[in-house]
């Protein structure tokens, strides 16, 4: 993605994602009306809001975005692709705010931390039926690339900037074995997030107990 998208349509987007909630919270408080008239309005609802999702974010070249598709059929399927739906969108936006390089600075359980997710993304990467050799030897260089910057007194996290976004390239090629990557990548992501504005914002209080980055469940490298 090579235009970053203005706020107002992230903000945008983010009310229209919303919106679908609402009409499944609206499904499942329903007492009155005919249940099986209500989900078919439910489901169409949800699906043609989903297309202006998928308008907007084409608009700005980011195609990991899809619409509700054909498998969509009833509540608990729209529910279940409204999640991927979001989680789509919280990378989209990630994505977006990442411009220039930056720098940061870890202790040791911060970087013990870090390692730990690194690690168990590779796990989970190694044990995807990804077809682009290519672009899953791409992402594994960039990882790599990132656990030297680790050893480093001020740290890059360009590289696993760049890693966390072909990761959701492929994740967006229907390689539905490497959510789980995808999803540890996002905390990470978050973590930095929040230590890039503590840097440039002293007076925000520090991370507590390094909570923002919880160990990465022992689970995650077998879904």
């Amino acid at each position: 993605m090579n235009v970053q998208i203005p706020q107002d349509i992230l903000d945008q987007m983010s009310s229209i994602i919303a919106k679908m909630r609402e009409f499944i919270d609206k499904y499942h408080n329903n007492t009155s009306v005919d249940d099986a008239a209500l989900q078919r309005k439910t489901v169409i609802s949800c699906k043609s809001l989903s297309k202006e999702v998928k308008r907007l974010a084409y608009l700005y070249n980011y195609t990991e975005v899809s619409e509700l598709g054909s498998n969509v059929i009833d509540v608990d399927t729209c529910s279940l692709a409204i999640e991927d739906l979001q989680a789509k969108f919280e990378v989209l936006e990630y994505i977006n705010g990442l411009r220039g390089e930056n720098f940061l600075t870890f202790d040791n359980e911060w970087k013990n931390r870090i390692r730990s997710y690194v690690g168990t993304i590779k796990s989970i990467l190694d044990k995807a039926s990804i077809e682009n050799e290519r672009l899953k030897n791409s992402i594994f260089s960039k990882l790599n690339a990132f656990s030297a910057e680790l050893d480093k007194t001020k740290t890059s996290i360009q590289s696993f900037q760049d890693a966390f976004l072909e990761m959701s390239m492929v994740a967006g090629q229907s390689a539905e074995n490497i959510k789980p990557a995808v999803s540890l990548g996002l905390k990470v992501m978050k973590a930095f997030g929040h230590l890039t504005d503590i840097a440039n914002h002293p007076q925000l209080p520090p991370p507590d107990d390094h909570k923002l980055l919880p160990p990465p469940d022992d689970n995650e490298d077998e879904q």
